[in-house]
């Protein structure tokens, strides 16, 4: 069987929740079949393109550089482009025919779109065969929508609902192609609320065997990590240094790190003059600060589908302190896998008992990490891919 899998991203080096999920869908796929992976994205750092372990047949086709101007015009367009807003910044004159010449030597026997944006490549590709998957990340709509209701500037919030109406647009043309591919059950019932009916649940995953081995950490010391170029990233790092400082005003001593790329300006000023807080930019592997922190602290008001970051916080037996929102997707239940606060103060007051009796939530800790050994590996993806794609349950 040879499968094609058209992804936004190079899955090298994973340090984004989108990369673990199309890097543990590709090792997946290929363990009963041929996969030749097409990347659409920004073009790719030499470091990282020369560190990348080619495993399986890949072929790039990088973004053409773009001026402020092209990106506004880009916007503008979106709605009557054939490519739309975002994917039409990766489809610059002859791409469509580039990327149809390859599928006609390749010659697959299924596609698989890997991200909600460029799902709208399946009105625009001849697929004889006519099996074309398409694998979400997240409801689009629904995660575009709650960074706009999150944003207080007029300007960001009609981007973003601008977004969320394109994302719904494309979601509709969901019911045209052979099934779709949800990280979670939740996921799954918005979809099938939509009228979708051919609908799956793949996890996200990390490699566990990565985390579990670490050590357990410093009770008084919180870690977040993530991409802070995500705007539900930032909103939440910036949430833990208000947080951080209303906690040491009433007396609770401990230290944060905010780990992972692009800090933003706002951040770096709201941390100004705190000794406790620690922003380290771009890290070569978030588990030294993982393994040295005790707590993870995930304060997401806004995001959707499920978090990788939390999966791997649980996988080191870190103790959670999240959100609703933190939490979704992954059926975890507070007080005996993760503690879940609804509010700020809700998880102000978390915080506080964890940092007075850290050792209350030894059990917790136990069972989040065995939560994720059990539903969060990649024999899980191998298994449900197998059975979607090799037994032909998805036709």
């Amino acid at each position: 069987m040879k499968i094609v899998y058209i992804a936004p991203f190079l899955p090298h080096p994973m340090d984004s929740g989108a990369k673990f999920r199309i890097h543990s869908l590709v090792e997946g796929l290929a363990q009963f079949a041929e996969v030749h992976l097409v990347v659409l994205s920004d073009p790719v750092p030499a470091e990282h393109l020369s560190s990348y372990p080619r495993q399986h047949t890949t072929t790039f086709f990088p973004a053409p550089a773009e001026s402020r101007i092209q990106k506004l015009k880009r916007y503008l367009l979106g709605a009557v482009s054939p490519f739309g807003t975002i994917l039409g910044k990766h489809m610059p004159s002859g791409r469509l025919q580039h990327i149809q010449a390859l599928l006609d030597q390749i010659q697959p026997d299924h596609l698989i779109l890997g991200d909600t944006y460029i799902s709208r490549l399946f009105q625009h590709l001849r697929f004889p065969t006519g099996r074309i998957t398409i694998d979400t990340h997240n409801v689009e709509s629904v995660l575009m929508g709650r960074i706009s209701a999150d944003k207080t500037s007029r300007a960001q919030k009609l981007r973003y609902r601008y977004l969320a109406w394109e994302a719904r647009r494309l979601e509709r043309d969901f019911s045209r192609v052979s099934q779709v591919l949800a990280v979670s059950e939740q996921d799954a019932t918005v979809y099938r609320q939509q009228g979708l009916r051919r609908v799956f649940v793949v996890p996200n995953v990390v490699p566990i065997e990565q985390y579990t081995h670490l050590k357990p950490g410093d009770p008084r010391k919180l870690v977040y990590t993530a991409w802070y170029g995500y705007p539900p990233n930032e909103e939440a790092a910036l949430r833990i240094i208000s947080l951080s400082h209303r906690a040491l005003k009433q007396g609770l001593q401990h230290q944060v790190s905010l780990v992972g790329k692009e800090p933003t300006q706002a951040m770096q000023e709201a941390a100004r003059g705190a000794d406790h807080i620690r922003i380290t930019g771009a890290v070569p592997s978030v588990l030294p600060d993982l393994e040295a922190a005790g707590i993870f602290f995930a304060p997401l008001f806004s995001g959707s589908g499920t978090k990788l970051k939390l999966i791997e916080a649980l996988a080191a037996g870190r103790l959670v302190i999240t959100t609703p929102i933190g939490a979704e997707g992954l059926d975890l239940v507070h007080g005996k896998h993760v503690l879940v606060g609804n509010t700020e103060s809700e998880l102000l007051d978390l915080l506080r008992s964890a940092l007075h009796d850290p050792q209350r939530y030894a059990t917790l800790q136990n069972t989040g990490k065995q939560h994720v050994m059990q539903h969060f590996s990649q024999d899980n993806v191998n298994s449900r891919l197998q059975s979607l794609f090799l037994e032909g349950n998805h036709a």
